[in-house]
């Protein structure tokens, strides 16, 4: 007989030993049913398939018709399955009602169209050495169905297919991530297809090397095959050096020239495989795709923000040179500076409607596109005629920023002391100086107070500072994005940016113009 104390029994509190033959008995329930099997995501209660296609297009951006997308994310299976269900049903084809969609093959084939040929047309412009048979490889990779599949399911096509299994198949996923892409040319233009292909299947490549994806079976016959196209003379291979060749660790390195010019050398433990591996070396270099190069070139493919480094004209400019320009730090001063800048909109005769914008770090003047310039400026869509910023009733003002690069005096510009550019030896400047300079411009222009100031990030900033320097001349500011003093997170990531420009060997302590 078992002895009941007070919190249980000898062999333990009663609560305790209850819950381990419980667990216990769980587990060979478990064991015995086996895996849970896979249910559709849409036999969840809270499931709203419609909402997600929503969610979807909210989360790429892209304005897109909901019935088109639908279309986009069936597979030819479900339709086939709803066909069979009806079938089965003892539905005849006379009663059966039409479906309201489609599946998404002729989307598909669209889309993969589109990405075979805008991505042949990177590889062709950002290697233009590289043979076609070379560009296909490339190509044919990011096309394949483990490329594709991979990319649709980290996008999360996986749960919104429509298709007849819980989850979805490669060749499923493929499909619904070349009809979205044919989706939305459909719905909006091509160039919005082109840029979803660059910023979810061309930066695939990052990380890996095009050697690698590009198999060459016989490097010194294509390199052979290359230089009589070229015009130049055949390879010839030559031992540049060798050690410990009667032991088992026996290395050669053999270099290929062609007519006497170096092309590439390698090493290897046989002399035929070194001779093999310096041709893949001299193709690399000959083809631009040596192992120092990005598979992706900075400002190879642009986004919907305009590319800075086009934006070379169309701008006024105010030239101050009547006093010297007193900076803030290190008691430094500038004889004479100008600053480029962009109007839009009417200035009113009491001169009270002017809206001055402060830009981030990095922006030009160009704000708006305008007659002088009508490429479509970074914020073409908050400024003009009953936008935001309505340039039916306020005159706008943007200006790049004193020591910017887009045609206001900088570090870019020539020094009048030695008559070359400044690089680092531009004075530093302060958010202060920047706000100050602007102010000789609306001086210039015979503007006492603004209607309001408005800036973001680094423009943010000035816009505040503007506020509390010049509080009787500000109506009032709006900041974006910004504060009123950086944390020191910002202050670090601000060094890192710097470190990382400072070590590249063509930095020259800043003396590369």
């Amino acid at each position: 007989m078992v002895r009941l104390l007070r919190y249980g029994t000898v062999f333990g509190p009663l609560k305790e030993r209850w819950r381990y033959l419980y667990k216990e008995d769980l587990y060979r329930r478990r064991i015995e049913a086996g895996p849970e099997p896979e249910r559709f995501r849409s036999a969840l209660i809270n499931w709203n398939y419609d909402a997600e296609l929503h969610a979807c297009t909210h989360r790429f951006g892209e304005k897109m018709n909901i019935e088109v997308l639908r279309c986009a994310m069936t597979d030819v299976s479900f339709l086939n399955q709803i066909t069979k269900q009806r079938t089965e049903a003892g539905l005849t084809a006379t009663d059966q009602i039409a479906l309201s969609f489609t599946h998404n093959s002729e989307l598909a084939k669209k889309g993969e169209q589109i990405a075979e040929e805008f991505i042949q047309k990177a590889l062709r412009y950002w290697y233009p050495k590289l043979p076609q048979e070379g560009v296909d490889a490339v190509t044919q990779f990011l096309i394949s169905e483990s490329t594709v599949s991979f990319i649709s399911s980290k996008l999360g096509f996986k749960t919104l297919i429509r298709c007849d299994v819980p989850t979805p198949r490669p060749t499923m996923l493929k499909s619904a991530l070349f009809a979205f892409i044919g989706a939305i040319e459909e719905n909006n233009n091509r160039s919005r297809a082109e840029l979803f292909v660059a910023d979810f299947i061309l930066t695939h490549l990052v990380g890996k090397d095009i050697n690698e994806i590009w198999q060459i079976k016989n490097p010194m016959g294509l390199l052979t095959k290359v230089l009589e196209e070229d015009g130049r003379q055949a390879p010839e291979s030559r031992l540049i050096w060798a050690t410990g060749v009667s032991s088992v660790l026996s290395t050669y390195i053999v270099g290929v020239y062609s007519n006497k010019e170096f092309l590439g050398k390698s090493a290897g433990t046989t002399i035929s495989q070194a001779e093999e591996m310096a041709a893949r070396d001299a193709l690399r270099r000959l083809f631009g795709t040596d192992e120092q190069r990005a598979p992706i070139p900075k400002h190879s493919v642009e986004g919907p923000e305009p590319a800075y480094h086009h934006i070379v004209s169309g701008y006024q400019v105010f030239q101050h040179q009547n006093e010297p320009f007193r900076l803030k730090y290190n008691h430094k001063s500038l004889n004479e500076f100008q600053l480029a800048y962009e109007t839009w909109g009417k200035l009113n005769a009491k001169k009270n409607n002017a809206i001055l914008i402060f830009t981030g770090l990095s922006a030009s003047s160009h704000a708006k596109s305008h007659e002088l310039n009508p490429k479509p400026g970074w914020w073409e869509q908050f400024i003009g005629p009953n936008l935001a910023i309505d340039t039916n009733h306020f005159f706008v003002i943007c200006c790049n920023h004193l020591g910017g690069c887009y045609g206001s005096t900088g570090p870019s510009s020539i020094d009048p002391k030695t008559n070359k550019a400044y690089g680092t030896s531009f004075p530093m400047l302060s958010v202060e100086d920047t706000v100050r300079a602007q102010f000789f411009l609306l001086k210039y222009l015979g503007i006492e107070k603004l209607h309001a100031s408005i800036g973001s990030s680094l423009g943010g900033m000035c816009s505040i500072l503007s506020g509390l320097l010049y509080p009787k001349n500000v109506g009032r500011v709006a900041t974006i994005s910004s504060c009123i003093a950086p944390y020191p997170t910002a202050i670090a990531l601000r060094y890192l940016q710097r470190k990382m420009i400072m070590t590249d060997p063509n930095w020259h302590n800043g003396h590369y113009y």
